[in-house]
């Protein structure tokens, strides 16, 4: 497969990913700022997958940035960013530096 194939599957798996992520935060956000956790969450529990092949340090720090301000408006949501994480962190491991995926693995051992 051609690398505008992989990108175009990450964004489908992204797409996906976001269906029941939408849902399930619908379902435990309250309030108004539940409606901050429910677009803070989508677009940073889905967009990195979309954007981990070319960006993959880029896509992890959205994701632990969206973790860290899902994690404070509505605790119970985290669960759902774990999957994209090591989704992501995978990438980073194989396409960075040693030093890079290490310093990437204890910033998400800390998030998660």
């Amino acid at each position: 497969m051609r690398p505008a194939h992989w990108l175009a599957l990450d964004a489908v798996l992204a797409v996906a990913y976001s269906v029941p992520t939408l849902l399930l935060l619908v379902n435990l956000a309250s309030g108004m700022a539940g409606a901050l956790v429910i677009l803070v969450g989508v677009m940073a529990f889905a967009g990195p997958v979309a954007i981990r092949r070319p960006h993959p340090v880029a896509a992890l720090c959205v994701l632990l940035g969206g973790l860290a301000v899902v994690g404070l408006m509505e605790p119970r949501a985290v669960l759902l960013g774990l999957l994209p994480m090591a989704y992501v962190l995978y990438t980073v491991a194989v396409a960075t530096r040693p030093t890079t995926a290490c310093i990437a693995l204890v910033a998400s051992v800390g998030a998660a």
